[in-house]
């Protein structure tokens, strides 16, 4: 039998009540990482008491993206690597600020995001009154990690590394409702 001649259910009415009428939607975000800024603690500026930008350190010679992309090696348990390289940045002369710029020093940016999410829905009619809407969700679909900023401050002894992630794990989500 040819695919275009061919019915739901092939003309079988209980067949065609299963297949029928379901509804099918998706939700792809998809971020390309936003520029991160470096920062410090403990500020002496007057009128500054919290963070303040980080200068580079002048005498730094060498890549500051260290140790591969976001998630290579020991990237989320106790000993992590780094990724940035710390001696590149210092922190500035008292009283006075920091010269990087406000983000993305050397080009640095967050790891990206890509998340799928779908949902399969059906309503069943019993009569004029009576409705019941079935919906299953799907988060994260392909199950996919994906990795937050590294430490930004230069201060912190998780400058560099990758203390957490930016999704969740794949959930998945059923409910039903009944409309009288």
């Amino acid at each position: 039998m040819e695919i275009s001649n061919y019915t739901v259910g092939n003309g079988n009415p209980v067949a065609r009540a299963l297949v029928s009428g379901w509804q099918f939607s998706g939700i792809i975000t998809f971020s390309s990482g936003a520029p991160i800024a470096i920062t410090g603690s403990g500020c002496n500026t007057p009128a500054i008491t919290s963070t303040y930008i980080a200068s580079y350190n002048p005498s730094f010679n060498g890549p500051v993206r260290i140790n591969g992309d976001y998630g290579t090696g020991n990237a989320l348990a106790p000993g992590a690597v780094a990724y940035y390289d710390k001696q590149a940045f210092v922190d500035p002369a008292a009283y006075t600020f920091g010269n990087l710029p406000r983000s993305a020093p050397y080009g640095l940016f967050v790891p990206g995001l890509l998340d799928e999410s779908v949902s399969l829905r059906r309503e069943i009619g019993f009569n004029e009154r009576w409705k019941l809407a079935i919906t299953a969700d799907v988060f994260n679909l392909t199950n996919s990690v994906h990795f937050a900023a590294p430490g930004t401050n230069i201060d912190s002894a998780n400058f560099g590394r990758v203390t957490t992630t930016t999704n969740l794990p794949r959930k998945f989500q059923l409910n039903a409702r009944i409309t009288f």
